[in-house]
């Protein structure tokens, strides 16, 4: 086994992508405005051609907003994804192009990533970007505020994580929604799970839980009545 694909398996391992989840946090965005009645549904991973278009149709339903971190080697394979995902008043936001852990990269290839990833969504899409969000979550050596100010991109993280990258079942995925909804809040959830061919169990490719809580989640957001918006909406940076 080499080097290379014995780290990628070292870091993907359940109890390392826990750690991080909950000791990497040095976002400068986690919470939004809590004086508004608004939360901000984020998918992480894709464009994936068999998840985004049906979670696009779900949201619809549900008349809901959401912001999508998209990774550039996906984009590569499916703009037009990506073109419909932003027709439909979504936001797209950059995972990077490779989806590479940032603390895997030096500031060099960090910067190159980032920068192949903002050109490629720019060109693409006619418009600025204006988030990131680091693969895994995890900052590395890349201090978010310099990120900020040489690319002009803000770095986001989450509130709370739905954790549906591991549910089998949409009652796992809108009951963690629930024990963290709450006004401002950001959640994570997944269109797709890039690195499905790397990670280990009990993370699973399939995205059919995350699509079918999202009714039971459009429902929650009834109740509280909470609306889903886009993080540029949600932060008023429109």
């Amino acid at each position: 086994m080499s080097l290379d694909h014995w780290l990628v398996r070292q870091t993907t391992r359940p109890s390392f992508v826990h750690w991080v989840e909950r000791f990497s946090r040095r976002m400068p965005v986690r919470q939004g405005p809590l004086q508004r009645a608004e939360v901000s549904l984020t998918f992480d991973d894709g464009p994936h051609p068999r998840w985004t278009p049906a979670i696009l149709d779900a949201l619809e339903r549900a008349d809901a907003k959401a912001t999508f971190f998209v990774v550039g080697q996906a984009v590569d394979a499916h703009p037009e994804i990506v073109l419909e995902t932003r027709r439909r008043g979504h936001e797209i936001g950059t995972h990077l192009y490779s989806h590479e852990r940032a603390v895997s990269l030096d500031p060099r290839r960090f910067d190159d990533e980032l920068s192949k990833s903002r050109q490629q969504l720019e060109a693409l899409l006619g418009e600025p970007l204006r988030w990131l969000r680091f693969p895994y979550g995890e900052p590395g050596l890349q201090d978010p505020r310099t990120v900020e100010r040489i690319h002009g991109v803000r770095a986001v993280h989450w509130t709370y994580s739905s954790h549906d990258s591991r549910a089998r079942h949409a009652t796992d995925v809108s009951e963690r929604v629930r024990a963290g909804l709450r006004a401002g809040a950001i959640i994570l959830l997944h269109d797709a799970l890039f690195d499905a061919d790397r990670v280990s169990a009990p993370y699973v490719a399939d995205r059919s839980a995350t699509l079918a809580a999202i009714p039971a989640i459009a429902e929650l957001l009834n109740q509280h009545k909470l609306r889903a918006v886009t993080l540029s909406e949600l932060f008023r940076t429109a």
